[in-house]
């Protein structure tokens, strides 16, 4: 055997380390000779451990969780009092807090089918904002549709089965919004809150009727997975909304979305969240309906600024396929006696510019028009003719 053999230290078998081909006549001395040299260096390490004053073997920062031992006479020992850390759950007294400002909402209604009128009941829930009767709820809760008649809206509150009628206050189908009232006094309105406040993570609680009235009171519990998600749902309406995985299931729609302080920070909407998935929910941002909300009580509607077109979105593919002058938006169809049709904008007009901003769709003009109120005056540069021309357009409202 080669004396390099030596140097061969280990050798891996079956996840055991062996180390077989070294070897030394005084491996038993060895051993000895170590273990008496560890036996040592433990009994000295005990020993000095004694003879340290306990004062020094704490921290200077616990100095204050020490207290001195009465029973002994030298005083020489102490007792160390440890800090437990106990976390507290806010859900509980969430629930106690924000669950009477929770109702639920339901809609009878007849319609026509094949088969004569039929009778229908759609149920949700509703959040009360002021002590004499006014709840929010969403728009699609109370909105029966067109061919729908005889209407009638009951409010069932907290811990209570006697139905209360309501009062269709408004109503605003592209927020998705509603207000209704009954004739009550004394009731716990909720907390607003500041949607703009949250952050991804936070917890938050869903409390309402999912699946209906026997389910009432209902609390679930989540954390923010997204904000700012556009959602668009099976009418095509987008909305901006908070995206978390509190379960929010039909019923919910209308009901509060809490943050962990009792606030109201979003309205549930079922409507707009899927059926196929789990965990993936949506709620309307509080701030983004504030002012919905003071427009429905004080007016009975939203009063939105108009311009009065309808237009098509004109990409470089249209534009070539149909020989236009620019993309942009091409106006369709005026409103009569709309805010266009005053300002003198016509049907062929391609829309460039609002305000010195380029536009390229009906999108991009939305969001324009929507920061501003009725009244503004926007500047519109179009293509008309192939020639370039500015045209002032006042808003109108919707």
């Amino acid at each position: 055997m080669d004396n390099n053999d030596k140097n061969e230290v280990s050798v891996i078998e079956d996840k055991k380390i062996t180390y077989g081909k070294i070897k030394y006549g005084c491996g038993g001395f060895k051993s000895f000779l170590f273990g008496a040299l560890g036996g040592l260096v433990v009994f000295g390490g005990l020993y000095a451990c004694m003879l340290i004053p306990n004062s020094i073997l704490v921290p200077n920062n616990n100095i204050d969780d020490i207290t001195p031992n009465n029973n002994s006479e030298n005083n020489t020992s102490t007792i160390i009092n440890q800090t437990t850390i106990k976390y507290e759950n806010p859900v509980p007294n969430v629930a106690t807090v924000v669950g009477p400002s929770v109702v639920g909402v339901t809609v009878e209604y007849m319609y026509s089918s094949f088969f004569g009128n039929q009778q229908a009941i759609v149920e949700g829930s509703g959040v009360i904002i002021s002590s004499d009767g006014y709840i929010i709820t969403n728009n699609h809760v109370v909105d029966t549709g067109i061919y729908s008649s005889n209407e009638k809206v009951y409010v069932y509150l907290a811990n209570s089965t006697e139905p209360i009628e309501a009062e269709i206050i408004g109503k605003d189908a592209k927020t998705d919004m509603a207000v209704i009232k009954i004739d009550c006094t004394d009731l716990s309105p909720i907390t607003m809150g500041n949607s703009s406040d949250l952050q991804v993570g936070d917890m938050v609680v869903a409390i309402g009727n999912p699946l209906g009235l026997e389910f009432a009171g209902s609390v679930t519990v989540g954390y923010v997975s997204a904000l700012n998600r556009e959602v668009t749902n099976s009418n095509g309406s987008v909305y901006n909304t908070i995206q978390t995985d509190a379960a929010i299931n039909s019923g919910n729609s209308g009901g509060a979305l809490v943050n962990t302080k009792g606030e109201l920070i979003g309205i549930n909407s079922a409507k707009i969240a899927s059926t196929n998935i789990e965990g993936i929910c949506f709620a309307i941002p509080i701030d983004d309906v504030k002012d919905i909300i003071d427009e429905l009580i004080k007016y009975k509607k939203v009063i939105r600024p108009d311009v009065g077109i309808e237009g098509i979105n004109v990409d470089e593919a249209t534009k070539n396929r149909y020989n236009l002058d620019s993309t942009g938006i091409y106006i369709r169809n005026i409103t009569t006696f709309g805010a266009a049709e005053i300002a003198g904008l016509k049907v062929g007009d391609i829309i460039i510019k609002i305000n010195d901003i380029e536009i390229t769709s009906i999108e991009d003009l939305n969001k324009i028009k929507n920061k501003h109120e009725v009244g503004d005056t926007l500047k519109f540069t179009i293509i008309r003719n192939k020639e370039e021309k500015q045209i002032d357009v006042i808003l109108k409202a919707e």
